[in-house]
């Protein structure tokens, strides 16, 4: 039979008996402050957050982040491939990967995207209002040496400028120059295209402004010409010719040439 010794003994793990019980019946905890120590998970352990009826709403584990509706669909996973968010019905909205951006509308079309190659604006059928591909394959020559400033005094047309959008979709063009002569001279301004190697068709006269009168003491003014490349040509490859002549006066005739807009959809 134990001594009265052993009676301390016993009365400890009473009351460790008793402390356990407390705990297993108390309810959970409902607030609590973190000190600089932090949370540790092992062995692969996650983080919930729980609505009142039990719903996992945001979970962190080793795989990334998920934020999810009462119903369980994901509305935002950020993860090693990037950060997608969806809308309630579980429609993906948006997207940040490795490969790029996209931002999707209600339907899951694709409107924007966004990659290392290019940026391409779509409408909801799919079809391409807008692509940077037409301002990467974009080049300029200007034949002058200053690259601004194109001026002549040649009673024939002359080129101030040459553009060459490597396209096989342009179906428009605008170009607007700043000028600057007198106004006792007059000018008349074109542009025109041609077609490259590898493309057929024609060429010709896009647009032309005649009898450009200058401005009193030759102050800077605009002019805009634009037109349609239907018809023109057909192929890979086009070049374009801002041409400018003096048809009466003898003031030089200054021209600022402007990058063009190279359109391609149709108006």
């Amino acid at each position: 039979m134990p001594g009265p010794s052993w009676f301390p003994e016993a009365n400890r793990l009473a009351e460790l008996d008793r402390r356990v019980r407390t705990l297993e019946l108390a309810a959970r905890l409902e607030r609590a402050s973190i000190g600089a120590g932090g949370i540790t998970v092992t062995d692969g352990g996650k983080i919930q957050v729980l609505d009142s009826s039990g719903n996992v709403l945001t979970e962190l584990d080793s795989d990334g982040v998920e934020v999810f509706e009462a119903d369980g669909s994901t509305l935002v996973l950020i993860d090693g491939t990037g950060i997608r968010l969806n809308n309630s019905a579980g429609t993906r909205l948006a997207e940040f990967t490795q490969t790029g951006l996209r931002f999707y509308d209600a339907s899951g079309n694709v409107l924007v995207e966004i990659d290392s190659v290019s940026l391409d604006i779509f409408n909801t059928a799919g079809s391409t209002l807008w692509s940077s591909a037409q301002l990467s394959s974009f080049g300029e020559r200007v034949m002058a040496v200053d690259p601004t400033l194109q001026t002549t005094t040649s009673a024939s047309y002359v080129t101030l400028a040459h553009w060459y959008p490597n396209s096989d979709n342009v179906n428009e063009v605008e170009v607007t120059v700043d000028c600057s002569w007198g106004d006792t001279t007059v000018a008349d301004l074109r542009i025109w295209a041609w077609p490259t190697y590898g493309s057929t068709g024609a060429g010709g006269v896009i647009d032309t402004i005649t009898g450009v009168t200058g401005l009193l003491g030759g102050g800077l003014f605009g002019v805009t010409l634009n037109g349609s490349l239907a018809g023109l040509w057909a192929g890979s490859g086009l070049d374009i010719y801002l041409e400018a002549r003096r048809t009466s006066g003898a003031d030089f005739l200054d021209v600022y040439p402007r990058r063009p807009l190279i359109a391609s959809r149709t108006f």
